[in-house]
Protein backbone atom coordinates (compact mmCIF):
# COMPACT_ATOMS: atom_id res chain seq x y z
CA UNK A 1 0.00 0.00 0.00
CA UNK A 2 2.98 2.59 0.63
CA UNK A 3 4.29 1.79 -2.24
CA UNK A 4 1.62 2.54 -4.13
CA UNK A 5 1.14 5.90 -2.43
CA UNK A 6 4.50 6.52 -3.24
CA UNK A 7 4.52 6.05 -6.80
CA UNK A 8 1.10 7.60 -7.02
CA UNK A 9 2.55 11.09 -5.55
CA UNK A 10 6.13 10.21 -7.18
CA UNK A 11 5.07 9.23 -10.69
CA UNK A 12 6.43 11.72 -13.87
CA UNK A 13 4.02 13.40 -15.10
CA UNK A 14 4.23 12.29 -18.87
CA UNK A 15 3.95 8.55 -16.91
CA UNK A 16 0.30 9.48 -15.55
CA UNK A 17 -1.30 9.32 -18.95
CA UNK A 18 -0.53 6.00 -19.47
CA UNK A 19 -2.12 4.66 -16.24
CA UNK A 20 0.71 2.18 -15.06
CA UNK A 21 0.64 1.02 -11.01
CA UNK A 22 3.87 0.02 -9.64
CA UNK A 23 4.41 -3.51 -9.79
CA UNK A 24 7.01 -5.46 -8.76
CA UNK A 25 6.95 -7.36 -12.20
CA UNK A 26 4.95 -6.00 -14.81
CA UNK A 27 3.61 -8.26 -17.15
CA UNK A 28 5.59 -6.38 -20.16
CA UNK A 29 9.32 -7.24 -19.01
CA UNK A 30 8.54 -11.07 -20.46
CA UNK A 31 8.77 -8.70 -24.63
CA UNK A 32 11.94 -9.63 -26.32
CA UNK A 33 14.32 -6.75 -24.90
CA UNK A 34 14.52 -5.01 -27.98
CA UNK A 35 10.45 -4.54 -27.90
CA UNK A 36 10.65 -3.64 -24.05
CA UNK A 37 13.32 -1.46 -24.98
CA UNK A 38 11.07 0.85 -27.67
CA UNK A 39 8.07 0.85 -25.30
CA UNK A 40 10.04 1.81 -22.08
CA UNK A 41 11.56 4.27 -25.06
CA UNK A 42 8.20 5.42 -26.04
CA UNK A 43 6.37 5.69 -22.40
CA UNK A 44 9.48 7.42 -21.06
CA UNK A 45 10.28 10.17 -23.88
CA UNK A 46 13.86 8.61 -23.89
CA UNK A 47 14.53 7.30 -26.71
CA UNK A 48 15.81 8.31 -30.70
CA UNK A 49 12.41 11.22 -31.04
CA UNK A 50 13.03 15.05 -32.04
CA UNK A 51 12.15 15.97 -28.72
CA UNK A 52 15.03 14.24 -26.59
CA UNK A 53 17.26 15.18 -28.95
CA UNK A 54 16.16 19.12 -28.74
CA UNK A 55 15.93 18.97 -24.80
CA UNK A 56 19.45 17.66 -24.79
CA UNK A 57 21.17 20.05 -27.37
CA UNK A 58 21.67 17.55 -30.03
CA UNK A 59 21.96 18.18 -34.01
CA UNK A 60 19.78 15.55 -35.42
CA UNK A 61 16.63 15.30 -36.50
CA UNK A 62 15.87 11.25 -36.57
CA UNK A 63 13.41 10.77 -39.26
CA UNK A 64 10.60 8.07 -39.38
CA UNK A 65 11.01 5.35 -42.49
CA UNK A 66 7.83 7.58 -43.82
CA UNK A 67 9.58 10.34 -44.28
CA UNK A 68 8.13 12.41 -41.15
CA UNK A 69 10.02 13.79 -37.71
CA UNK A 70 9.81 11.00 -34.87
CA UNK A 71 8.38 12.00 -32.56
CA UNK A 72 7.17 10.26 -29.54
CA UNK A 73 3.42 8.53 -30.20
CA UNK A 74 3.97 8.74 -33.71
CA UNK A 75 4.35 5.50 -34.64
CA UNK A 76 0.29 5.42 -34.15
CA UNK A 77 -0.08 7.87 -36.99
CA UNK A 78 2.47 7.09 -39.16
CA UNK A 79 0.93 5.98 -42.53
CA UNK A 80 2.86 2.92 -42.88
CA UNK A 81 1.94 1.67 -39.28
CA UNK A 82 -1.80 3.09 -39.58
CA UNK A 83 -3.27 -0.09 -42.18
CA UNK A 84 -1.97 -2.31 -39.60
CA UNK A 85 -3.13 -0.75 -36.46
CA UNK A 86 -5.86 -2.65 -34.25
CA UNK A 87 -8.77 -1.25 -32.54
CA UNK A 88 -8.95 -0.67 -29.32
CA UNK A 89 -10.72 -3.01 -27.17
CA UNK A 90 -14.18 -1.69 -26.47
CA UNK A 91 -13.52 -2.03 -22.55
CA UNK A 92 -10.65 -0.25 -22.84
CA UNK A 93 -12.40 2.67 -25.42
CA UNK A 94 -14.66 2.86 -22.87
CA UNK A 95 -12.40 3.56 -20.04
CA UNK A 96 -11.26 6.46 -22.35
CA UNK A 97 -8.16 4.83 -24.06
CA UNK A 98 -6.92 6.21 -27.62
CA UNK A 99 -4.91 3.79 -29.70
CA UNK A 100 -1.79 5.50 -28.08
CA UNK A 101 -2.80 5.17 -24.36
CA UNK A 102 -4.01 1.81 -24.86
CA UNK A 103 -0.10 0.88 -26.79
CA UNK A 104 1.66 2.46 -24.34
CA UNK A 105 -0.67 1.86 -21.43
CA UNK A 106 -1.02 -1.49 -18.85
CA UNK A 107 -3.44 -3.35 -21.14
CA UNK A 108 -1.93 -3.01 -24.95
CA UNK A 109 1.37 -4.27 -24.38
CA UNK A 110 0.88 -7.40 -26.60
CA UNK A 111 -0.68 -5.72 -29.26
CA UNK A 112 2.13 -3.08 -29.11
CA UNK A 113 4.62 -5.96 -29.82
CA UNK A 114 2.57 -7.41 -32.29
CA UNK A 115 2.17 -4.04 -33.96
CA UNK A 116 6.45 -3.27 -33.70
CA UNK A 117 7.27 -6.99 -34.88
CA UNK A 118 4.60 -6.34 -37.97
CA UNK A 119 5.33 -2.52 -39.31
CA UNK A 120 9.07 -2.33 -37.67
CA UNK A 121 8.04 1.63 -36.95
CA UNK A 122 11.44 2.51 -35.88
CA UNK A 123 13.58 1.13 -38.81
CA UNK A 124 15.66 3.46 -40.40
CA UNK A 125 14.32 6.08 -42.86
CA UNK A 126 15.01 5.70 -46.51
CA UNK A 127 17.95 7.26 -47.60
CA UNK A 128 18.27 9.19 -50.56
CA UNK A 129 19.75 8.05 -53.64
CA UNK A 130 21.11 10.93 -55.59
Amino acid sequence: MLQELDWDTNRPSYYKQWRIDASPKPPELQLPRPILHRLLAERSRNGDFVEYHERFGHDTKPTCKCGEPRTQGHFVKCRMVQPFLQEVPEKDEMAGYTPLTYLLGPNGYKDYQKLVEETSPYGPAPQDLD
